[in-house]
C-alpha cells in the first residue's frame, strides 16, 4: 500500500450514503421498537434491525482506508440493505415511505459508486 495514494472522489459520497443507511436503519429500528409490545423478544428484534445500520456507520468511518475488507463490507452492507428494502418495500409504503425511499436510493448509489473503477482500484490497491 502506497502512502501517497489518494482516495477517489467517490469516497466522500460513499460515506454520505453509508451515514444515510445508518440513519434510515436507526429510524426503522426505533419505529419498530416503539410500535411493538414491551417484551424481550421484540426488543431483541428491534436491536437486530439496527445491526446493518451500525455496520454502515463503522464502514463510513473506515471508508478512507485502503482495505479489501472495508470494500467487501460496504458491498455486502449496501447490497443486503438494497435487497431487504426491495423485499419489504410493501410494508415501507404503508408505514415508512420516506425511510424506504431513502434507504433504497442510498443503497443503490453506494453500490454504483463501489462498482466504479476508481473505487475498485483504490480498495484493491491497483496503481
Amino acid at each position: 500500500m502506497s502512502a501517497t495514494t489518494l482516495p477517489p472522489r467517490s469516497v466522500p459520497w460513499l460515506r454520505i450514503c453509508l451515514v444515510v443507511l445508518f440513519a434510515t436503519t436507526a429510524l426503522r429500528a426505533w419505529r419498530l421498537y416503539t410500535g411493538l409490545p414491551d417484551h424481550p423478544f421484540f426488543i431483541v428484534a428491534a436491536l437486530t434491525a439496527a445491526v446493518p445500520g451500525i455496520a454502515a456507520l463503522l464502514l463510513a468511518v473506515f471508508a478512507g482506508s485502503q482495505s479489501r475488507l472495508v470494500y467487501i463490507g460496504m458491498l455486502l452492507t449496501s447490497g443486503g440493505l438494497l435487497g431487504w428494502t426491495l423485499l419489504t418495500f410493501g410494508s415501507y409504503l404503508r408505514l415508512m415511505v420516506d425511510v424506504g425511499t431513502a434507504q433504497l436510493a442510498a443503497s443503490a448509489v453506494a453500490l454504483a459508486l463501489l462498482a466504479g473503477r476508481g473505487a475498485r482500484d483504490f480498495y484493491f490497491d491497483r496503481s
